[in-house]
C-alpha cells in the first residue's frame, strides 16, 4: 500500500470531531453564569459530562504520510492500518 492510498483515511470532519467531544467538557461560560447557548456542545455541570475518548492512534501520522518517516518515539498518530 503506498502513501497516497492511505491518505483518506487520515481525513476527519469538524463535524465529526464535534459529534465525538460532545459534551466532554465544561462550559466555561456556564460555570461563569452566562452561557447563551440553546444548544450548548459543552457540560452544563458535572452530570451532563461525558467520558472524552482516547483518539490515540485514530489518525495516520503527517509526518509518515508526507516525508516516509516519523522519529518521533512518543507519536500519538498511526503509522499503519
Amino acid at each position: 500500500m503506498t502513501m497516497d492510498s492511505m491518505r483518506p483515511f487520515s481525513k476527519t470532519s469538524n463535524r465529526e470531531f464535534e459529534v465525538i467531544l460532545f459534551k466532554t467538557q465544561l462550559c466555561r461560560f456556564f460555570q461563569e453564569g452566562y452561557c447563551t447557548r440553546k444548544v450548548c456542545r459543552y457540560g452544563h455541570g458535572e452530570a451532563e459530562l461525558r467520558v472524552k475518548p482516547d483518539l490515540m492512534k485514530t489518525k495516520m501520522c503527517h509526518f509518515l504520510m508526507d516525508r516516509g518517516h516519523c522519529r518521533d518515539r512518543k507519536c500519538r498518530f498511526a503509522h499503519s492500518i
